[in-house]
């Protein structure tokens, strides 16, 4: 997709979406983070940081698409829109928000510092915000 090679300016070098995705995420490997993913409704990947240690089945499209149903339950409780999910497993964690169109899922160690992936979310909401954008325009 030409999308992600969208160029950000980041400090004195130009780098692609995919590039700065990459090394900002990869900076949280050490923190306990297994994965991060962008996705659309469907699961379809469009962005993705995985560590070598991450479980297999975060690349299922099954976690994406079960949050946007859940995503959507969440939001009729009559407190406005739901704006992320924090699922906390046994050996994981799962950190899921909403930019619709799209979904940030990151997926870290249990024990990890979830409000430091509640920030890493924000700035992956903040770096894709130009994707989102000419993905509203296509629509």
């Amino acid at each position: 997709m030409t999308i992600l090679h969208h160029k950000l300016s980041i400090g004195n070098s130009d780098m692609t979406l995919e590039a700065t995705f990459g090394q900002v995420c990869s900076r949280f490997f050490h923190d306990g983070l297994k994965a991060a993913i962008v996705t659309d409704r469907d699961g379809v990947m469009i962005l993705q940081c995985i560590s070598e240690d991450a479980p297999a089945k975060v690349l299922e499209p099954a976690i994406p698409t079960t949050f946007a149903v859940a995503n959507n339950q969440a939001s009729k409780l009559g407190l406005q829109r739901n704006k992320c999910i924090v699922s906390m497993y046994d050996l994981f964690q799962v950190v899921q928000m909403d930019q619709n169109p799209l979904i940030i899922t990151l997926v870290g160690d249990a024990a990890a510092n979830t409000g430091l992936f509640m920030n890493l979310g924000q700035r992956i909401i903040e770096m894709t915000q130009p994707l989102v954008t000419a993905l509203q325009e296509r629509q």
